[in-house]
């Protein structure tokens, strides 16, 4: 996958890992947000793109082998949209 872009500037965002995911949540307002987390050996980032025209993007960065396709499901509740990203146990020890 390539490269994730500012909603509204549309210039390119730096990420960690070869693999990367962009979300775009919709009618949002400047006020909404998302909780940042400390990032995992597969996920090493999840970033904010910023906010455009009611929209909220939001990058996540895939640190995965060049072989293994960044796979995902995206689950939506009440007060929460959740994105579990697949992986075969990737920096595990």
């Amino acid at each position: 996958m390539g490269p994730v872009s500012h909603g509204g500037l549309g210039t390119e965002v730096e990420m960690p890992g070869d693999q990367h995911l962009k979300v775009v949540l919709v009618t949002v307002t400047d006020k909404n947000s998302f909780p940042v987390t400390e990032g995992t050996a597969a996920v090493p980032e999840v970033r904010d793109l910023g906010h455009f025209e009611g929209e909220l993007g939001v990058g996540v960065g895939g640190a995965l082998p060049a072989d293994e396709p960044l796979s995902y499901r995206v689950t939506v509740r009440e007060k929460q949209l959740l994105v579990d990203i697949a992986h075969t146990g990737h920096g595990r020890h």
